[in-house]
């Protein structure tokens, strides 16, 4: 895997922090402040991730950077079913941003222990 550049880990971290805080804010503090935030965060962690690449022909390791590339797409959706209802362009049940978080990270947690497993066994 490539490695990120010190500006690009600080993006992802974060993007990762700005999700965590902005859904524990909103549980707390209803404001609308909150989902935008959350859709950053989503999109800073989403698209910097999706900047690595894996350049080896270990077909284990290119599944997992599918499934990770597939859980930041989630991620990504979930930010954007969170705000879209703010903006009138979707009228939901508001909850649907649950479904593709949920996806999303659990896919994330299994690539992340996975990829640095397969990663360990390939060096």
């Amino acid at each position: 895997m490539t490695e990120l550049k010190k500006w690009q880990l600080a993006l992802l971290y974060t993007g990762g922090i700005l999700m965590v805080v902005s859904l524990i804010a909103r549980l707390f503090y209803p404001s609308d402040i909150w989902s935008y935030l959350f859709l950053l965060g989503t999109l800073l962690y989403g698209c910097i991730q999706m900047l690595q690449r894996y350049n080896g022909k270990n077909v284990v390791i290119r599944r997992l950077r599918r499934i990770q590339i597939f859980s930041d797409l989630a991620l990504i959706l979930s930010g954007l079913s969170v705000v879209l209802p703010l903006l009138n362009i979707y009228y939901g049940h508001r909850n649907e941003w649950l479904i593709f978080f949920s996806i999303g990270a659990v896919l994330q947690l299994y690539t992340s222990f996975r990829l640095s497993t397969e990663l360990e066994k390939e060096k």
